[in-house]
């Protein structure tokens, strides 16, 4: 995959002007934190800083910090650089395709 795309220029992205910010957006409570929470599935992924069964079993404590810390996100339009990272692992779905060859 490394290989067939090593050519390929990189992504752009557009500057977000000053003072933008989200203007209209419902605030999440701290019962959608927990709610939603506790839907999840209990995998965890390698970026995950805290596996997910163990947030469940804590997030009473923790929803209205994680609520108001995505209510002020929004609000200024700002986010952590941490949120804007991904951790993307291929996975083959059909047996005996070769890993390493990338085309179809």
């Amino acid at each position: 995959m490394r290989a067939t795309t090593c050519g390929a220029s990189s992504p752009t992205f557009s500057a977000v002007r000053d003072g933008v910010s989200v203007p209209q957006f419902s605030a999440i409570s701290v019962d959608d934190v927990i709610r939603s929470t506790r839907q999840l599935m209990d995998k965890s992924s390698a970026a995950d800083p805290l596996p997910t069964y163990i947030l469940k079993q804590v997030i009473d404590l923790l929803a209205p910090f994680v609520a108001e810390l995505v209510n002020r996100s929004l609000a200024a339009g700002r986010f952590s650089s941490s949120f804007k990272v991904a951790s993307i692992t291929p996975v083959l779905k059909k047996r005996g395709l070769n890993p390493v060859n990338a085309s179809f």
